[in-house]
């Protein structure tokens, strides 16, 4: 890699209580190694668990981690805009809350992306989340191929990493419809597969078909927020963030 970024690692996370700690100690040393500034932000999207107090325990201890709370379960789309929007460096990277994204592949994907990208997805060698979230992906693809073409779609993945300036497109975006890849295509046309990589077989998080529809979240997200109130916590303080995402339903 030719340079060294500043980095923005967004985590949507939802009931991953128990993989948290492990998710922080392996990305530590990897974004100590690219960069000099960095953080973590996790978004805990209505977690029925204790992810909230452990990601309030990790932004006590780590003054790189950063935690956004969600007051219900508005889906991973949405959590992810949060968190995108939140964000504070140069270049925005996603993954998910489960260790399927391996930590140590995103020296890859910003390689591509300083080959002069402004999008790298991370693909999978094969999908390995059983039949229902293979199937589901396959059919959220093809769904995305109208907004984003055919060979952007195939190539899309969880996860990302992209220049966040690429953001400003759909900085005011109010709409009733979240998917992140859309709105990505909105910013640039300068998409590029990152390769190859080996994705590990989930552990805890967003895997449960109940919550990560993939269909639901990545084309037709219909989860909205809108005057949602979080709260931010931060190295030993908390506070109450106003954001002005999607309005909810009623």
């Amino acid at each position: 890699m030719g340079r060294r970024f500043s980095i923005s690692v967004v985590v949507p996370v939802y009931n991953s209580e128990p993989i948290l700690p492990k998710l922080v100690s392996r990305l530590h040393p990897v974004l100590d190694s690219l960069a000099d500034r960095y953080e973590l932000v996790l978004v805990n999207d209505g977690s029925h668990d204790k992810s909230w107090a452990v990601i309030a325990r990790l932004a006590d201890e780590h003054d790189w981690i950063r935690g956004i709370d969600l007051m219900r379960n508005y889906g991973q789309h949405n959590a992810l805009l949060a968190g995108i929007r939140a964000a504070q460096y140069e270049v925005i990277v996603t993954i998910d809350d489960d260790l399927q994204h391996p930590p140590e592949e995103i020296p890859q994907l910003l390689a591509k992306l300083d080959e002069g990208y402004d999008v790298v997805y991370g693909t999978p060698q094969q999908e390995q989340h059983g039949l229902w979230r293979d199937l589901a992906s396959q059919v959220t693809k093809l769904a995305l191929q109208t907004t984003m073409g055919v060979e952007i779609a195939r190539n899309v993945s969880a996860y990302r990493a992209f220049r966040a300036q690429v953001q400003n497109a759909f900085s005011n975006y109010q709409g009733s419809f979240v998917s992140v890849d859309v709105l990505l295509s909105w910013g640039t046309a300068r998409f590029a597969p990152g390769g190859q990589v080996q994705l590990h077989l989930s552990q805890v998080g967003h895997t449960c078909p109940q919550y990560d529809n993939r269909v639901q979240h990545m084309a037709i997200e219909t989860g909205q927020l809108d005057g949602f109130c979080v709260h931010a916590f931060r190295t030993r303080s908390t506070a109450v963030c106003i954001g002005t995402l999607p309005g909810s339903r009623g």
